[in-house]
């Protein structure tokens, strides 16, 4: 016979009180400032929630009712909160101090608290050890489960400038009520400073008037309040720019004590700085930029935070030759043919040639031949003249009559044979048809022998003179 459950436990979730309005943005005196009666009809606090978000507190009652027609004795009630990877957080334990007495169909209830950092299914396990009226020690467990969702939805570009980075991050609402941001922070990863340059403006307008209302009617001093504040509506976004720099090694340090692991002649300001640079290269290395935390408040006041994780550059794919821009002259001026070096790199550990550096849009030695000068430069680098066919002119000088920069007389650059790692630069000459700011062609390496493309170099910005 199975043995009837002397403690049955009950949960009541607390959730923050909810106050409907037709126009959360809009505050009239008259119609929202209500008497407490009208209030209370208006306000309701749900005693049972299924669901949460996080980043918000979870609090509730745990209700354990002796439903035994006994009294039980040295109650020890335990409440431990866990997700399916982990167990999470002990909420309760009264082990120690057991409830002397709980008498037969008498209630004890627990006041549980914790903020929720994770998402996906949490369970709450509650459980009790007591002594019975035969003497015996019993030990009975309940659980029970409920969801936490993601209240916004964080995306990120980043896109790198020289040493610098620009991190454009948007959040989007994904809640039924509006969110007011209150701190929104960026902690950069070594060897990073991170500086906020712009956002916070809601993207999405708030909701049209409802249904009966003159969509003309003024909004008063405290709805245009209201409206200034950093508020996100439901289904909204509100983007933010951050300005990340690299710091100098000497500052990407801070001054401590010893560091685990150092040496006991080392002194604390040296370990501390080999400590940091230690971390620092590992960051750079694993491409980290940091962590975002935002901080926002419910219809209610109800405060919520969140951290995103590591956001991180985009880890560039290994390629066997690389192609980049070296030099450039100082000053570039309209109708005046200047020089551009590319260098062209190789990262594997066998030769690998001959190669071809061509505008991006020209085709390949397999297209339609036609006739075109274009440069051979041996691998110590130094161009020489090279009169022999070569494919993509027509395509070249079609696309240079639209350019404002583009290719003057060789249209490409033949690079014989790289040697294992090795770099070579090549020298393009070039033609600026208009002032102002101007992109060079895109440019790529591609295998002379089947048009395979190795890298390319996308189109770099210059300032062009007027004369």
């Amino acid at each position: 016979m199975a043995q009837q459950d002397v403690l049955v436990f009950s949960l009541s979730r607390l959730g923050p009180a909810e106050f409907s309005l037709d126009q959360p943005t809009r505050f009239q005196l008259a119609q929202d400032m209500v008497p407490d009666s009208l209030a209370a009809q208006r306000s309701a606090m749900p005693a049972l929630a299924a669901g949460g978000f996080a980043g918000r507190s979870f609090a509730a009652i745990i209700a354990a009712c002796n439903y035994s027609d006994a009294p039980i004795t040295l109650v020890g009630f335990k409440a431990e909160l866990s997700t399916e990877r982990s167990r999470l957080a002990l909420l309760h334990d009264s082990a120690a101090s057991p409830l002397p007495r709980l008498a037969a169909g008498q209630r004890h209830d627990l006041l549980v608290k914790h903020d929720i950092k994770d998402l996906g299914v949490h369970t709450l396990t509650c459980s009790a050890s007591f002594t019975c009226g035969e003497g015996e020690r019993r030990l009975q467990a309940q659980a029970f489960t409920f969801s936490s969702l993601n209240p916004l939805v964080v995306r990120t570009k980043q896109r790198q400038v020289g040493e610098a980075v620009l991190l454009e991050a948007t959040l989007e609402n994904a809640t039924k009520a509006p969110m007011l941001l209150d701190a929104i922070s960026f902690f950069p990863a070594p060897p990073f400073a991170a500086q906020r340059v712009g956002g916070g403006g809601a993207s999405s307008p708030p909701p049209p008037p409802a249904a009966g209302r003159a969509g003309d009617e003024p909004a008063g001093p405290l709805s245009s309040y209201i409206q200034s504040l950093p508020l996100i509506p439901e289904g909204g976004a509100s983007a933010f720019l951050f300005h990340l720099t690299r710091l100098p090694a000497a500052a990407a340090g801070s001054p401590g004590g010893a560091m685990p692991g150092a040496s006991p002649g080392t002194s604390p300001s040296r370990a501390a700085a080999a400590a940091a640079a230690a971390a620092a290269a590992a960051a750079e290395a694993s491409g980290a930029l940091g962590k975002m935390e935002i901080r926002w408040r419910g219809p209610m006041g109800e405060m919520a935070r969140l951290q995103t994780q590591q956001i991180s550059l985009p880890q560039p794919a290994q390629r066997e030759v690389s192609l980049a821009l070296a030099r450039l002259p100082g000053r570039v001026a309209v109708g005046a043919p200047f020089t551009a070096t590319l260098r062209v790199q190789s990262h594997v550990d066998r030769p690998v040639g001959p190669l071809k550096i061509a505008a991006a849009d020209a085709p390949s030695p397999a297209g339609s031949p036609s006739r075109s000068s274009s440069l051979r430069a041996s691998s110590s680098g130094s161009p020489s003249r090279d009169g022999s066919l070569q494919g993509g002119a027509v395509a070249a000088a079609a696309a240079a009559a639209a350019a404002a920069v583009c290719l003057d007389g060789a249209q490409s650059v033949l690079v014989d044979e790289l040697a294992p790692r090795q770099a070579v630069e090549v020298q393009l000459r070039m033609l600026a048809l208009a002032a102002g700011q101007q992109a060079l062609p895109a440019m790529c390496v591609v295998s002379e022998r089947d048009g395979k493309q190795y890298g390319a170099l996308p189109p770099a910005e210059l300032f062009v003179d007027s004369a």
